[in-house]
């Protein structure tokens, strides 16, 4: 057997062997018609009978159509040169950048969800247990170089991992120690053609920017880099398990009552060393959303804020998590998110309070010339048409004076926290995006140039967004 041949069915035996029991099949693919997945679809074809063997094809629709179907008439094309069938899985036109807006963490992350969510749909369906991927070193270091860059959890920098879990599935990812490179070799050896995404040329995705920017130079200076970052996370997924098998102890001392609610006391919870209390509180967010892995590290410090503050009766709420303490006792609560606000103005004169939930309001008054103009925005209530508040999109832009900006990046650079910046929301007509109401989450109301022209003197009504006191008013 070629060398590279004997070398990537070792790799698939070493993944078989860390199961505790051996799968029989069948097996679903995740197949994208790129030289990974086109490696591993041959080197499973050539292990398995073709009756065992399910690839998938996810279709995001963020190309252009004519890319698209070229790529999956290819892909249907090798698959069935290899006795195999494949299935098309269409998530829709807009269903990606949908749930991006409404998620707030971006096209990659809705699209990485949503592909995952569709994947396990389908081996459900055809009763797969098991769903192969071709992770491989390259993706791996690049994983690492990202989540080092955004202060990712222990647990998370143990990266990608070799036998992992999405809901009812168990992914296999045999390549995580073999490079791009070697598994683009092996299916050059076997004259096999590839398609190529041709995003992956394009700095617009965080990934293709660190693999560009930092992992190119990093191996030019690191050329065993690879290597690196594979054994870095296999020890720290070890310090992960460690961290867990303490967690679970500590799980002990925690209630959870019928309504979902989970409490314990303040004073033990703050005696806990930090770094255990951090891996519970990742715990205890997990169980109380359904989130897993997908945690943002800002979330979990600003709960860690609210339950170690010295006042002995108080409450917050921190995402989808709302923190209630009284005396001693600490109690965590899921909160429905509000990520699909949205409401007509039908008077945008009139003064009013428009309540959001989780405390935040945004507060409209009758204009006043000594109003602090640094802390209100001054809108001309004539100029508005069909003005709707709602919750902001992916795509919402705002001109300022500075120049046209997307309000994703204009809250990012208020250092808003992620999962507080879902619920931020703008005031948009039919001319866009009229002003940003970032002040209550921590950042700054904006206007749009337009309506902050000097010699627009019919200023009708002001508008300014805050938080109240008390979340028990709402």
């Amino acid at each position: 057997m070629h060398s590279m041949e004997t070398k990537i069915q070792r790799h698939i035996d070493v993944l078989f062997d860390e199961l505790n029991n051996l799968p029989q099949g069948p097996f679903g693919i995740a197949f994208s018609g790129g030289s990974d997945s086109l490696a591993l679809l041959y080197a499973l074809s050539k292990r398995f009978d073709s009756t065992l063997l399910y690839p998938f094809y996810v279709n995001h629709r963020l190309r252009s159509e004519t890319e698209l179907a070229v790529e999956i008439m290819q892909n249907e094309q090798q698959c069935k040169a290899l006795g195999l069938e494949l299935t098309v899985i269409d998530l829709g036109d807009g269903t990606v950048q949908e749930a991006a807006g409404k998620r707030g963490r971006g096209i990659e992350e809705a699209a990485r969800q949503l592909r995952y969510e569709a994947l396990e749909t389908e081996c459900r369906a055809h009763n797969i247990g098991y769903l192969f991927t071709a992770h491989n070193s390259d993706d791996q270091l690049e994983t690492l170089l990202m989540r080092l860059g955004q202060g990712a959890s222990i647990r998370s920098l143990g990266g990608i991992r070799s036998v992992g879990a999405f809901r009812s599935i168990t992914l296999l990812r045999p390549f995580l120690n073999l490079s791009h490179q070697e598994l683009q070799e092996y299916v050059e050896d076997h004259g096999l053609q590839w398609s190529e995404d041709s995003t992956n040329v394009q700095s617009i995705y965080l990934r293709n920017m660190v693999r560009k920017s930092v992992k190119k130079p990093f191996l030019e200076i690191f050329p065993q880099g690879r290597n690196g970052a594979s054994l870095i996370a296999r020890r720290l997924q070890g310090v992960g398990e460690l961290l867990e098998q303490m967690v679970d102890s500590l799980m002990e001392e925690v209630t959870f009552d019928e309504k979902g609610s989970i409490s314990f006391s303040k004073h033990w919870f703050c005696t806990v060393h930090p770094l255990l209390s951090e891996q519970l509180m990742f715990r205890l967010v997990g169980l109380l959303s359904g989130e897993k892995g997908r945690i943002a590290l800002s979330m979990i410090d600003e709960l860690m804020t609210a339950l170690r503050t010295e006042e002995a009766s108080h409450s917050a709420v921190v995402g989808a998590v709302g923190v209630y303490c009284q005396s001693d006792r600490c109690t965590l609560v899921a909160t429905k998110p509000v990520w699909s606000f949205s409401m007509e103005l039908a008077d945008p004169f009139t003064p009013q309070t428009i309540d959001l939930g989780e405390g935040y309001c945004i507060q409209i008054d009758s204009y006043q010339a000594e109003e602090r103009w640094d802390e209100v925005l001054a809108i001309d209530a004539h100029s508005l048409d069909r003005p709707v508040l709602r919750t902001w999109l992916s795509g919402d832009e705002i001109l300022l004076e500075s120049g046209k900006m997307k309000v994703s990046k204009l809250l990012s650079q208020m250092k808003i926290s992620p999962y507080r910046r879902a619920q931020v929301p703008v005031l948009v007509d039919r001319s866009g995006v009229v002003a940003l109401f970032g002040a209550a989450w921590g950042g700054r109301d904006r206007i749009a140039l337009r309506f902050k022209a000097p010699l627009a003197h019919r200023f009708t009504n002001i508008y300014s967004s805050n938080r109240r006191m008390s979340y028990s008013e709402i």
